[in-house]
């Protein structure tokens, strides 16, 4: 998935976090709906009345699927850095 993402993500959507400058969204903060709806996002072209591309041409399911599970692990990373101060009880 990091591979396809800076193949084919990076360019528009750039870095995550702190490292994120880009005026489209910062991938590692996708919300609950976006997640459900990732293959018809990048596969389907549901949000290109917004500037976001359909990748049918070039992406499989597949290839989808491996890069939502590595923005997945990015917003879980970024979620554990945020925590690491918080006391556990």
């Amino acid at each position: 998935g990091k591979v396809l993402y800076g193949s084919h993500c990076v360019f528009c959507h750039g870095g995550f976090g702190k490292e994120h400058r880009s005026g489209f969204p910062d991938l590692s903060k996708l919300n609950g709906n976006a997640h459900d709806q990732f293959n018809k996002i990048v596969l389907e072209g549901t949000l290109s009345v917004y500037g976001m591309a359909n990748f049918s041409d070039v992406l499989k399911p597949k290839d989808a699927e491996a890069i939502h599970d590595f923005l997945i692990s990015k917003q879980r990373e970024t979620f554990n850095e945020g925590n690491k101060h918080v006391e556990k009880i």
